[in-house]
């Protein structure tokens, strides 16, 4: 099996897949240069099995249906909300391929488009409680800012 571990960050996900089930992964991200998560890989492991790519998600450098699988880990909620974005990632599925995406705060799964259940109060609540725990960490500020942008409370 082939997977593209989109917006892979420094490969927790990637090195999931490839140590449990033997994947061919494909770990993509435009933010961590390909040659630190590289390194990730072999020290974890699986070099062999993990390929480090710099890409942005709507610029991606492979042939159409290269995948058998398309994972993003709380990461799609920050490339994915254009209405040409699933139909530019089909694209790069097999004949039979997955989609699967997991974001901050959703509870269940969602099987059909337009169903994205409300969970923002729930990402703002986590977020503000990891700020809480890591106070000097300023990673979390850019998320909080974002949902509470223009007044908001992070309701949905």
């Amino acid at each position: 099996m082939r997977v593209l571990d989109l917006g892979s960050g420094r490969g927790a996900t990637s090195v999931f897949l490839a140590r449990e089930y033997g994947a061919e992964v494909v770990a993509a991200d435009w933010w961590i240069a390909a040659e630190e998560a590289a390194a990730v890989f072999a020290a974890a492991g699986v070099g062999d099995r993990v390929e480090a790519v710099r890409a942005k998600a709507h610029a991606l450098p492979f042939e159409a249906e290269s995948f058998d699988a398309i994972v993003s880990v709380d990461t799609f909620e920050y490339f994915g909300t254009a209405d040409s974005c699933l139909p530019y990632l089909v694209r790069f599925l097999r004949p039979g391929g997955q989609l699967g995406f997991a974001t901050p705060a959703m509870t269940r799964e969602v099987r059909e488009p337009g169903a994205i259940p409300p969970g923002r109060r729930d990402w703002l609540l986590g977020t503000r409680a990891c700020a809480a725990h890591r106070p000097g960490d300023p990673a979390h500020r850019p998320v909080i800012g974002m949902l509470t942008a223009n007044g908001g409370d992070g309701g949905d």
